[in-house]
């Protein structure tokens, strides 16, 4: 895989497959009560800084509404969209519990809904995407993605709808967007990742790791 970013980015990308659709994965209290566990890692001013900053080099603003993703993880808990009782499916419940933790963001989308070959890059300057099932966009110019032979795919910001896992999911995409002075935080995301993922017989291979 193609991997273009400032000097501090280091993702982390890997593949899931599940042995079944992730909709009929079952009980997943074990993985949502996440959402409620004393975080592992502090969302520290200077550490959201660094996360921030590295989104920052092709002129992409990374707040307000285009925050990136772990920040607004504390937001849907606090207005209750993610509990130990209410969450989303396998995949996306293990990415955002791991992404609160870890204070990283992270994104998971479908491998089968990919076309071409994945390459993770600056968006062009006036690239626009939706982002959710009622049409709504992001102007994502000068900002890190995963994309496809189609476009965007995935960001630290918002994933491409076009993308997103449903209940049919079987395979995923995985990347933790990652700061090289943050490797512990980067290590932790994978080890959480794969022993949440390990619990519902997902099996993980590593696309792009450490270099």
């Amino acid at each position: 895989m193609k991997v273009m970013g400032p000097a501090e980015f280091l993702p982390i990308v890997f593949r899931t497959v599940f042995e079944k659709p992730i909709g009929k994965t079952g009980d997943l209290l074990f993985v949502r009560q996440g959402f409620q566990n004393p975080l592992d890692y502090e969302m520290t001013e200077s550490f959201k800084k660094d996360i921030r900053d590295m989104l920052r080099h092709e002129g992409f603003k990374p707040t307000g509404r285009n925050k990136p993703a772990s920040e607004y993880l504390r937001k849907a808990l606090s207005e209750m969209w993610l509990s130990p009782a209410k969450g989303i499916n396998a995949a996306v419940d293990i990415c955002n519990v791991v992404s609160l933790h870890s204070g990283l963001p992270i994104s998971v989308i479908d491998a089968q809904k990919t076309t071409g070959l994945l390459k993770i890059s600056h968006l062009p300057e006036k690239t626009i995407y939706v982002f959710n099932p009622s049409g709504q966009s992001l102007k994502g110019g000068g900002l890190l993605a995963l994309c496809d032979g189609v476009g965007p795919s995935a960001t630290p910001i918002k994933d491409s709808q076009r993308t997103k896992t449903d209940t049919t999911t079987t395979e995923t995409i995985s990347i933790i967007w990652g700061h090289r002075d943050h490797t512990d935080r980067m290590e932790y995301a994978l080890s959480r990742q794969h022993d949440l993922l390990a619990k519902i017989n997902a099996r993980i291979s590593i696309i792009h790791g450490f270099d």
